[in-house]
């Protein structure tokens, strides 16, 4: 082999080289345009990102089918009278608190949690009233978790009241409303009426 026919031959393998080189950036960029570059070793951990946030997408979705389903198996009281009261909340302030109480979900006493209503209505023994417990409350130093009873009572709009503490850290309170309206409550209204008349 010629020095001339060596000098060709080392050319054309560099040129064969430079052209796959030309090549292997080009698939490259390509593949860096599609937003994979498969010889990185960043190309399963952005899979795996992709994955994760998938998989907190669909989490999130079956938390909220979770938080429908405990919603439509809730106890709103006797014909769901009380299923207008689902996302609302009442507030009174007595002395220096705040308490804020939202019949089927949450209550507390400024930013102290008194508790969560997981329950729904239930139905006092004693007096037939329509009741809602909230347990689970923050826990109170050297005692025990936090609560509330609400009791429901018939009256012409919506009003909490009546918050007191008849135990330590168990509390009560009244929530007035026209759903908690029965026969009896408004017969029992209208004798009260007419003695003042």
């Amino acid at each position: 082999m010629s020095a001339e026919d060596s000098k060709t031959s080392k050319f054309s393998a560099l040129f064969a080289r430079a052209k796959r080189a030309l090549q292997r950036a080009r698939l490259a960029k390509k593949d860096a345009d599609a937003g994979a570059d498969l010889t990185s070793p960043a190309f399963p951990t952005m899979h795996r990102d992709a994955f994760d946030k998938q998989q907190r997408a669909v989490d999130a979705l079956q938390t909220q089918i979770d938080q429908v389903r405990a919603s439509v198996n809730l106890n709103y009281g006797p014909d769901d009278v009380l299923i207008s009261l689902r996302k609302q909340c009442f507030e009174v302030k007595i002395e220096k608190y705040v308490y804020k109480a939202c019949p089927f979900g949450e209550a507390h006493q400024d930013s102290v949690r008194l508790g969560t209503n997981t329950d729904g209505v239930e139905i006092s023994p004693l007096t037939g009233d329509m009741m809602l417990k909230f347990t689970n409350g923050a826990t109170c130093w050297n005692g025990p978790n936090r609560s509330l009873s609400l009791t429901l009572k018939c009256g012409d709009r919506e009003a909490l009241a009546d918050v007191e503490e008849p135990s330590r850290c168990e509390y009560s309170a009244t929530l007035f409303t026209p759903q908690a309206c029965d026969e009896n409550a408004v017969a029992a209204l209208d004798a009260e009426l007419s003695t003042l008349d």
